[in-house]
């Protein structure tokens, strides 16, 4: 048995990047005289050893499945990609800068936000979030042109910047999730007991989770200064992209509820298996996400004045899309590999959507 775990460990070390070569038990060496290879093939220690070698086997296959290189056509695509990308993004924010006035309120509302990062790396990157879109809903009142999109839009995200602090507060109060999250943010900081060190090293990060907030509320500020001018169709279209980001939070948060409830009701541990909105959906308050940042990217399209408005309103919703949607595919195979032993789970899986009903993702089996 030691000997099959040593040529495991041996056979990845060997070959970190080109596989793991199929393993086999050791062979003893021929004793005729003794025969002793029958009693061995029939014993129960040979019997561990076949087993504990296909496991290993498994196990060497699913570490190579996940080691696997993109192809160096992939990497250079993606990296023209983002490029073009960033070009694009420095040429609109030139070009459909917002006025000062408006300018000071976006850096002053992010900053303040990501500044809980000096306090808590994980208060930035959530009560931080929801803290920065009432900041930005609260300084865009006073500068937001007449029209009802405004002003659904603007009550709408504070409506959401409330809720994901609230939330957020409800999550943090539960110790089984605190005992799970919390230790994870320890390790993005130096462990030195010198305050300044430690906010040196937060500085990088707090940083950027200023920029980033600042980009998930561009879609409000193109909304407020550019839908002076919105008539017919843009019009329109911006009621019902608002319409929609409202359907989004309210889905969200019924599901949030229903979440909390049943595992109020059966456990912090216990799967959720199609109750209310989670008989529809896996993930409903994700797919209500999503509803949302595309309600509010279509109300900043319909209003942006030009091509440079329009980019950098999507920009914000676009990646927090992208975040909820690999967000999800984890917390699935999480999942999986912690109730894969639990039948009902098993069976809601397989009937039930990931996130649209509906419109089952192609990819469930892999996740």
């Amino acid at each position: 048995m030691a000997l099959v775990l040593l040529s495991a460990t041996s056979a990845m070390l060997t070959y970190p990047q080109g596989g793991v070569p199929p393993l086999t038990a050791p062979r003893l060496p021929a004793a005729a005289p003794l025969r002793a290879a029958p009693t061995l093939t029939a014993s129960p220690l040979h019997d561990k050893a076949q087993k504990l070698e296909k496991a290993v086997g498994s196990l060497a296959a699913h570490h190579n499945s996940l080691r696997r290189a993109a192809p160096a056509e992939a990497v250079g695509t993606s990296k023209t990609l983002l490029a073009a990308s960033a070009a694009l993004t420095g040429w609109a924010l030139a070009t459909s800068a917002p006025p000062r006035a408006l300018a000071v309120g976006f850096c002053t509302a992010s900053l303040s936000a990501a500044s809980l990062g000096f306090l808590s790396l994980h208060a930035a990157v959530t009560y931080g979030y929801g803290l920065a879109l009432v900041g930005h809903a609260a300084a865009m009142c006073r500068h937001a042109a007449a029209g009802r999109a405004p002003t659904l839009l603007l009550a709408t995200v504070l409506l959401y910047g409330v809720k994901v602090c609230v939330l957020q507060l409800a999550r943090d109060l539960r110790p089984a999730y605190a005992r799970r999250v919390l230790p994870s943010f320890a390790g993005l900081v130096p462990a030195t007991k010198c305050p300044f060190t430690k906010s040196v090293a937060k500085l990088p990060i707090i940083l950027s989770v200023a920029v980033l907030l600042a980009a998930y509320a561009m879609p409000l500020w193109v909304v407020c200064h550019a839908s002076a001018g919105t008539s017919g169709v843009r019009a329109a279209v911006s009621l019902a992209g608002c319409a929609l980001a409202l359907t989004g939070l309210a889905v969200q948060t019924v599901a949030d509820v229903q979440k909390f409830a049943a595992k109020d009701r059966l456990g912090a541990d216990a799967p959720i298996l199609g109750t209310g909105l989670w008989a529809y959906s896996r993930h409903p308050n994700y797919a209500a996400d999503i509803v949302f940042h595309l309600g509010t990217a279509a109300t900043a399209v319909a209003c942006s004045g030009n091509l440079g408005a329009a980019w950098i309103s999507m920009l914000g919703p676009a990646g927090l899309i992208a975040v909820i949607l690999v967000s999800t595919k984890s917390l699935e195979r999480r999942q999986l590999m912690q109730y894969k032993s639990n039948p009902d789970f098993v069976e809601y899986h397989s009937r039930t959507p990931r996130l649209f009903p509906g419109a089952p993702s192609p990819s469930d089996a892999a996740a």
